[in-house]
């Protein structure tokens, strides 16, 4: 197996970050740029700690995400694609830009675009397909896993939309928003079984506190946060950075991982 030294490692998880760090600005900038005139009308402009933490996000996505698709080999090498070559690679590291692209949008316009989320899901299946080219697959046996993604994606769809209604109805409209819900029907393309089940488990704890920290400064404020199609409620708030999260730290530990963490828990 072909092996980089700790040095090539670090150069490509530090390319990695440098690359993250600007989707992070980026993003956060062209979010505001893009909000309606009327939302937010009195909200100033994403201040120098916010943009320093899209950034700084940003770079732990793409930098982590780089080191451990490296690394993996014994202490004081580097293997190459621990779990893929070029198209897991080409698909993880953009399903890491777009977790935090869309972050910057959910906590900027409380909404999650169907655009980035459109380009996650593309992505994954042109690199289903590129790796079954590259294998010398026939068309028949590179469709056969795509549409069991797909199915998969399609069947948490369901389920999300589900547990969004119930989630209505016990705690008012608005809650969990349609970006939502498919975020997680995208993450379904990416993910395997136990890394679906750590994300989702991480996703509730981790949307329960950020939103317990959202609405008490929100109230503290005294002014409502304006959701669009997720309602004006006061306490409605983003989960997309939560789930984005939750789905980043399934990703990076892998299948194996993931369900090594969830029979510890």
């Amino acid at each position: 197996m072909v092996r980089l030294g700790l040095g090539a490692c670090g150069a490509w998880a530090l390319a990695g970050a440098a690359g993250g760090a600007l989707v992070g600005t980026w993003a956060l900038d062209a979010a505001w740029d893009g909000r309606g005139r009327s939302a937010d009308a009195g909200r100033a402009r994403p201040g120098r700690a916010l943009r320093v933490g899209m950034a700084l996000a940003g770079a732990l996505a793409l930098g982590a995400q780089a080191w451990v698709l490296a690394g993996g080999g014994a202490p004081g090498t580097c293997g190459v694609a621990r779990r893929a070559g070029a198209p897991e690679a080409v698909g993880t590291m953009a399903l890491c830009g777009c977790l935090v692209a869309l972050s910057a949008f959910d906590l900027v316009q409380m909404r999650i675009p169907n655009g980035v989320l459109a380009v996650a899901a593309a992505t994954r299946v042109a690199c289903m397909v590129w790796e079954g080219a590259a294998g010398g697959a026939v068309p028949a046996e590179v469709a056969l896993p795509i549409m069991g993604r797909v199915l998969c994606a399609a069947g948490v769809l369901a389920a999300a939309m589900l547990f969004s209604l119930a989630a209505a109805r016990a705690l008012g409209p608005g809650c969990v928003g349609g970006g939502d819900v498919k975020l997680a029907a995208v993450a379904a393309l990416y993910l395997g079984p136990a890394q679906m089940a750590l994300m989702l488990a991480l996703a509730s704890v981790l949307g329960l506190a950020f939103g317990l920290v959202w609405t008490r400064r929100a109230r503290r404020r005294g002014a409502q946060t304006r959701g669009g199609p997720r309602g004006t409620r006061e306490d409605a708030f983003p989960w997309g950075p939560a789930l984005a999260a939750s789905c980043w730290v399934a990703l990076v530990l892998g299948e194996g991982g993931a369900g090594a963490l969830l029979g510890a828990v």
